[in-house]
């Protein structure tokens, strides 16, 4: 309201004050609505009001109606004052009233400028003043004085205006400061014009004389030049080029030419030996066009070569060679394997055909896996076989896995292996030594090799470890330390007699799977066949048999989430190791283990130490031993408790329970029956709160 009751006052104020109307030039844009207040007052809290007259430097007071000055804060403009006659009895002359406005209260520096209408120019004033609420600079009679900065004066003598205020002024081209034309004028009475009268008289007119004299205003109305040089002539060139000449001969040709197989006079294109004319002839195969031969050497022959390398079909008369059947075996739970032959369709369907009985379950890849849903029919992201993988398959029996109407694949694959875990085939029947296979060119690239529960690894640029051969059948983790375009060398095939395996297992295999080496000289009370187990939570995860390695590598298996591995290690578990002595005593492995991941290989120091006990439980016989059908079991039990006796095949699997429950102290017979079991080999373990007493014993029918 104060601001809105400012402007009211003010604008009376210049009533009184023109007499007669402001007359504008051409002002610059500080006053668009001519109401000679701010026209974004509004925007502004804070004001107040100048009362000015404008001196040269001299000086005069100059000034007139039309004139205006502006009052700015950098470059934004704050206020507005538009020339007015002073009445006589206030000192008369010129003067500028202005509101000003701020949305400070104090702090701001004003500049100003003034516009001359008589020059139309704007100058700069020499004068700033600190802005404050509500102030009053100057009135009629003592205004505040602005002087103008004349810095902006012409001092071109070349000028129009050379000495006055202002920009320098030029004469325009063709003319001199006072407008006169100081050259000719064109017959559009243009000065300096170059407009000129065509050939019909008429002021800058289109039309012109052709090269015949006459005077046309289109081009094409022109007359041309003959084959001979004369305008107007009538002389014209054959087919030739001949001016007035005879034209084509009799073949179409100019002169004595003739065309060639493209038609072309006097043309250099022939005939290919495919009878193309201008053609490329034959190819790098003999053939034309795009033909190649076949293995026969026809071209575009259908012979081809069969699995068995032979040319055959097409013109040859001969026939494919039949394919070949074989067989894996696979063990109950996680086997990995690979195909050293395949069937020409390698999808699942296919190579699985024979699972009728719906045996297989699963089937894992590197990053891909199918499951079976029922009568052999595989869903997944896996929907074939690779000759280049391995692959773990998962059973729920004992089978041999048959394969049919096979070719062998060929031995020499590239792998293109890159730096971590690769999971790759073996493409070959037969076994070899693993450093032979992998050869020396290579070896430097591996970290390990992992089988099924074997590895190994690379010690002081040695291969240790269970895993002494590669063979047909099986499938191999690669755990590279960088990428390799890897081939197997397979020289010098092993014979059955040179196989040596001695890496027997008690835990039930799984998918997931890792390493723990220990050195087994830190095992002072470990001998010749005894055992090296690993337990979670008294179940059994891995094993190895010790037949005097320099390093022994003990298998940890996972829990893959399948109910023959429930129960077995997850990331973050630490198992238990164990020594089992071939007289069936356990000793308990103190040790400071590594965390359990899949695939990890782990290196341990062992601390050994007998479990200290006031009791003397013990297995004392079993009997007979070898049995058939029954077999004894007398032990002693010095601490009341509860135990179970449980009986266990060779694969580790709970096979028939003896015993479970509480039992007081003292000695027991009990007798176990395996009328309705196979022949073969079975362990006896009797459980305790603090002891695992096991025997192995032998059942022959």
């Amino acid at each position: 309201m104060l601001i809105q009751k400012n402007k009211n006052i003010f604008s009376k104020i210049l009533i009184l004050l023109i007499l007669s109307s402001n007359i504008f030039a051409d002002p610059p844009q500080w006053d668009p609505d001519g109401e000679c207040v701010l026209n974004n007052y509004n925007d502004y809290e804070n004001n107040g009001s100048i009362t000015a007259r404008i001196y040269a430097d001299d000086g005069e007071e100059i000034g007139q109606l039309g004139d205006m000055i502006a009052g700015f804060v950098n470059t934004e403009q704050r206020g507005i004052g538009c020339a007015a006659e002073a009445p006589a009895f206030l000192g008369g002359g010129t003067v500028f009233l202005m509101m000003l406005y701020s949305n400070e209260s104090n702090g701001e520096t004003l500049t100003f400028q003034y516009y001359s209408t008589s020059e139309d120019f704007v100058y700069t004033c020499n004068e700033t003043l600190e802005f404050t609420t509500n102030m009053i600079a100057g009135d009629v009679s003592d205004s505040f004085a602005l002087t103008l900065n004349y810095s902006n004066v012409c001092e071109d003598e070349s000028a129009c205006n050379t000495g006055e205020q202002g920009s320098c002024e030029y004469a325009t081209e063709n003319f001199d400061c006072d407008g006169n034309c100081t050259v000719e004028t064109d017959c559009l009475d243009v000065c300096g014009g170059d407009a000129v009268e065509d050939c019909e008289g008429n002021c800058n007119g289109s039309a012109f004389f052709d090269n015949c004299n006459n005077c046309i205003t289109n081009p094409v109305d022109g007359c041309i030049e003959d084959c001979n040089g004369v305008w107007g002539g009538s002389a014209q060139e054959d087919e030739c080029g001949v001016c007035n000449g005879s034209g084509l001969n009799e073949n179409g040709c100019c002169f004595n030419e003739a065309p060639d197989c493209a038609g072309e006079c006097a043309g250099d294109a022939q005939l290919d030996d495919c009878g193309i004319c201008n053609g490329p002839g034959v190819n790098e195969y003999g053939c034309c066009d795009d033909e190649n031969t076949d293995c026969a050497g026809e071209c575009g022959g259908t012979a081809v070569l069969d699995n068995c390398d032979i040319c055959v079909e097409g013109n040859t008369g001969l026939t494919p060679c039949p394919g070949y059947n074989y067989e894996l075996s696979l063990n109950v739970g996680a086997n990995l394997i690979s195909f050293y032959a395949l069937p020409e369709d390698r999808s699942l369907d296919y190579i699985l055909s024979s699972n009728t009985n719906d045996y297989m379950y699963a089937i894992l890849g590197l990053t891909n896996s199918a499951v079976n849903i029922g009568e052999n029919t595989w869903i997944g992201s896996l929907t074939s076989i690779n000759e280049n993988s391995g692959y773990w398959f998962k059973t729920i029996n004992t089978e041999e896995f048959l394969i049919q109407e096979v070719w062998d694949i060929d031995p020499n694959i590239v792998y293109d292996l890159t730096e971590g875990a690769n999971l790759l085939s073996f493409p070959s029947a037969d076994t070899y030594l693993l450093d032979s296979a992998i050869g020396s060119e290579s070896e430097d690239y591996f970290d390990a090799i992992i089988g099924q529960s074997e590895i190994a690894v690379r010690i002081n640029g040695e291969w240790e470890g269970s895993l002494d051969y590669l063979s047909g059948g099986k499938g191999y983790y690669f755990i590279l330390n960088s990428s390799h375009n890897f081939s197997y060398t397979l020289t010098d095939v092993l014979s059955k007699y040179q196989i040596i395996d001695n890496n027997e297992i008690l835990h039930k295999q799984s998918s997931l799977q890792s390493f723990y080496f220990i050195d087994p000289l830190a095992l002072s009370q470990i001998e010749d066949g005894d055992w090296l187990l690993a337990y979670k939570n008294n179940i059994l995860v891995g094993s190895r048999k010790y037949n005097l390695e320099s390093f022994l590598d003990i298998p940890v298996m996972g829990d893959e989430g399948t109910p023959y591995t429930k129960g077995y290690c997850i990331e973050g578990d630490t198992p238990i190791f164990k020594i089992l002595k071939k007289s069936g005593e356990y000793i308990d492995l103190h040790l400071e283990l590594p965390k359990w991941s899949n695939l990890s290989i782990n290196f341990i120091d062992a601390n050994i130490s007998t479990d200290i006990n006031p009791y003397k439980t013990k297995l004392n016989s079993v009997y007979p031993n070898p049995f058939n059908p029954s077999i004894n079991l007398d032990f002693e039990i010095e601490n009341n408790g509860f135990i179970n006796i449980y009986i266990l095949d060779i694969n580790g699997r709970l096979v028939d329970t003896v015993y479970d429950g509480h039992i007081n102290k003292g000695s027991y017979s009990y007798i176990w029956d395996a009328h309705s079991f196979t022949s073969g080999i079975y362990f006896v373990n009797i459980t305790t709160s603090n002891k695992v007493l096991s025997k192995k014993i032998t059942l022959i029918k």
